[in-house]
């Protein structure tokens, strides 16, 4: 017993000796663990396991939200840039489904146009491993009709009335009386982004007639791929009032 303690004791006498002589500089083991100064703030870590985030179509908008999906419990971060060199730190995704809503207080400061970039990633909350980013086109606002009475528990137009709402600036705005848009006219809106629809264009439609149902969207041209949401109105005969 006596032999084997001291034995143990020589090793360990040994192993201070070499470590003192700078001679293990390395650990014995290799625990597979990543240094902090492996991880670029701008590119992806091997060792994350954050996903893209899956992000829903975005129209520009006062109230407007970006929203999606992400992995559950991460930290969400936008930018204008593919860069993200001047990325914002924006809500945390829901634990369970992994949902996320990212008001436009966030970017409102970026002035976001139709057409322009908005690039979202996820990661943890220190900003230091990210996901792979997801870039979101920004497509037209929906049209806003401004002028409507009451109908029952919804708004309505009178017939041979005209349709005054707005848009994205100097957008052009199509009206038909298909959901289809198979027969359709062209307005535009002018530099503040008010729109009028005048009771001789809308005759123009085939289908203009009393209790028809009027359908309004907004882009730079008709096969834009970022055409606005389509909204409606119905159209009530006078004496109905």
């Amino acid at each position: 017993m006596t032999k084997k303690f001291k034995t143990s004791e020589s090793r360990k006498k040994l192993l201070q000796v070499l470590m003192t002589a700078g001679m293990l500089t390395a650990p014995l083991i290799n625990t597979g663990v990543i240094s902090a100064d492996t991880i670029n703030s701008n590119t992806v870590s091997s060792a994350t396991n954050y996903t893209s985030p899956k992000v829903n179509p975005y129209y520009v908008g006062v109230s407007s939200h970006i929203k999606g999906t992400a992995t559950p419990g991460s930290t969400l971060y936008i930018s204008k840039t593919s860069d993200f060199k001047e990325s914002k730190k924006t809500v945390m995704a829901n634990y369970s489904t992994g949902e996320f809503s990212i008001s436009d207080t966030y970017f409102y400061n970026w002035n976001i146009k139709p057409g322009d970039n908005i690039y979202v990633r996820c990661g943890d909350a220190s900003g230091s491993t990210f996901s792979q980013s997801t870039v979101v086109k920004a497509n037209y606002k929906t049209p806003l009709i401004s002028r409507a009475i009451l109908n029952g528990n919804t708004g309505a137009i009178l017939y041979n009335d005209s349709i005054d709402g707005s848009a994205y600036p100097n957008s052009n705005v199509y009206v038909s009386t298909s959901e289809n848009f198979n027969d359709y006219i062209t307005v535009r809106a002018n530099e503040y982004g008010t729109f009028s629809v005048s009771p001789t264009d809308l005759h123009k439609l085939d289908g203009y007639k009393e209790e028809c149902q009027v359908y309004l969207k907004s882009a730079d041209t008709f096969t834009s791929n970022l055409m606005s949401l389509t909204t409606s109105i119905p159209v009530i005969p006078v004496n109905n009032n």
